[in-house]
Formats: structure tokens, sequence, C-alpha cells
């Protein structure tokens, strides 16, 4: 079964501090990926928790997708019991991860060309999506000075000025 939710998608620029002639942060982004071809080689591990690429597809009409996954390795999850109408309260439980995997703390869906990223996040904040891009640079040995951006608000009105006009019909995502 297909279930539709809405989600908000997130236009930012890659603004780049003290450094002339940046590459862009696609580049950068594809550059890192080479370096580290595998999920465990595209992990960063910090205070507890864990940022992983999950999954990379090239656009067909330019840019690169990612979708990166956020853990806590061990944590348990908070469960929600089913209760019956008539219930006054319910109790929570807490569930251990399974056996062979970890409860999703957010993940975040990114497109990006040249320097342009669309974002959309869950349980995630989009300023941690740029450090994790910052430390994977990091694990990737990008230049020092490729690391120094930020991912800015900027009010494209061409862009918006399309989306209002043409709207966004679907989005196909192929994962969980």
């Amino acid at each position: 079964m297909i279930s539709h939710r809405e989600k908000t998608l997130s236009y930012r620029r890659a603004e780049w501090i003290g450094t002339g002639n940046a590459p862009g942060l696609e580049r950068c982004i594809r550059h890192a990926l080479a370096q580290l071809k595998t999920v465990d080689d595209r992990t960063i591990h910090r205070n507890g928790r864990t940022a992983k690429v999950a999954k990379t597809a090239d656009s067909p009409s330019g840019g690169l997708f990612l979708h990166i996954a956020t853990e806590t390795p061990g944590e348990a999850a908070s469960v929600l019991p089913k209760t019956s109408p008539t219930a006054i309260d319910l109790d929570l439980r807490t569930e251990a991860p399974p056996d062979d995997g970890e409860w999703l703390d957010g993940d975040a869906f990114l497109y990006a060309t040249a320097d342009h990223v669309s974002l959309c996040t869950t349980g995630l904040h989009e300023a941690a999506v740029a450090t994790f891009l910052i430390h994977l640079f990091e694990k990737a040995k990008v230049p020092p000075h490729y690391r120094n951006f930020m991912l800015m608000k900027v009010a494209d009105i061409g862009a918006v000025a399309l989306l209002q006009r043409e709207g966004v019909k679907e989005i196909e995502l192929r994962a969980s």
C-alpha cells in the first residue's frame, strides 16, 4: 500500500567561506563518494551516534541524490501500544532494536546540483546535514578549504515561481 504524506522541501545554496574559487558542493560530494566506496566508509561516528550515506543516485537531468540516515547504536525505541476506544490512559514501553539492525533516529534526502541543494528531512536538523558533509569530506581528504561552507537559505524567485506554477506532482523515493 502506498501512503502519501506531506513533507517540506527546503532549498539551500552552499556558500563558501574564504574560498575564492570553490568547485561546487556537488563536485565535492562526488569526490568524497569516489574516495569512500562502501556504506561503512561513508559512515561518520560522533558522540555515540552514527550518520551514513545510505544510498546515492545520479539524476538523469544532472545532479546527485543522497539519502543520509542516522542512528544511535543499541538505543531502545519507545512503543506506543494500541488501545481500545474506552482507554483512559496507556503505558508506553521500550524495545531494543532488532538483531539485524538499529532504529532510525532521522534521515535526509538531498539533491545537489552545483551549489544548489534541495533537502527533505525527518527527525534531522538541516544543520546536521552540512555538519555530516563536512565530516565526510574530512574523512575523504577533500582539501580543507573546500570544507568551509554553509547551507544558506536563499529565495530563488525563479524556482519559487516554477514550484508555484507547476507544483510538485509526485516524488518517488524507492526507499524505506
